[in-house]
């Protein structure tokens, strides 16, 4: 879960984790829920589900392992307060237990707020700090490391297809979830050098006369939308609108 990056670190982690010989179903917020699937789910299914603030809200249970990718402020037109939107983040991980696993973004202080609430084992993904374990950029090397000794690379962040600062985020959580369920950083790096990305999300929809134009309608805060402004280093024209959900401009 969290307030940007869900459905693309879901699914590059479905994709890691099959690319490692794991079978996967993928669902949840994201495309066909994993209800209508149950029959093909037995012991040997890895599911992967996003998790939206209205699913989560009425958990009482939690994952094995559980990804909080950031924290902005979001559907206050639903939920009464931003602590009440955090809260309901929350219980994604409030019962897990011991030894299951937490992955939170360190470069972002309302996530990295939850870790000592957390009962799990936490593990933290970073763009901005060089960790003593977890995944985070080194030389140029998008690593991971488990034990606070061995790193190992999942691939260059130049060799990333998705396009911004804001993916380099989400492969590293994908990269990082997919290490604690055993699977090699080659294969998250396979994914991350493949995956172009989901529907209205920084999508090529054609190039004219030189202009490229993307579609990004999935950006539905401020938030997102400056991620993808940034994500070029080229003049953009921006073509805008939707409502304001009760956030701040």
């Amino acid at each position: 879960t969290g307030s940007c990056g869900k459905s693309t670190t879901t699914t590059l982690l479905g994709q890691m984790l099959a690319a490692g010989g794991k079978k996967v179903l993928v669902g949840g917020n994201l495309g066909t829920p994993l209800l209508e699937r149950l029959p093909e789910i037995d012991q040997d299914i890895w599911a992967v589900l996003e998790l939206s603030s209205f699913q989560l809200e009425s958990m009482e249970e939690s994952p094995h392992l559980a990804i909080i990718t950031n924290l902005r402020p979001d559907h206050l037109d639903r939920h009464a307060s931003l602590d009440e939107y955090t809260s309901a983040k929350a219980r994604i991980f409030r019962y897990q237990q011991p030894g299951d696993y937490l992955v939170l973004n360190f470069d972002d202080q309302a996530t990295r707020n939850m870790a000592p609430l957390a009962p799990s084992q936490v593990f933290f993904f970073s763009v901005e700090k060089r960790l003593r374990q977890g995944a985070f950029i080194q030389d140029g090397e998008l690593v991971v490391s488990l034990d606070g000794i061995k790193r190992r690379a999942i691939c260059n962040a130049s060799e990333v297809r998705l396009l911004g600062r804001h993916n380099l985020y989400n492969v590293l959580a994908a990269g990082l979830a997919a290490a604690l369920c055993g699977i090699e950083p080659r294969y998250a790096g396979n994914v991350a050098r493949s995956f172009q990305g989901l529907p209205h999300r920084l999508e090529l929809v054609r190039q004219v006369r030189g202009v490229s134009y993307y579609n990004d309608s999935i950006a539905t805060t401020p938030d997102r939308a400056v991620a993808a402004i940034e994500s070029f280093n080229r003049p953009v024209i921006l073509i805008a609108g939707g409502r304001e959900k009760h956030l701040s401009p």
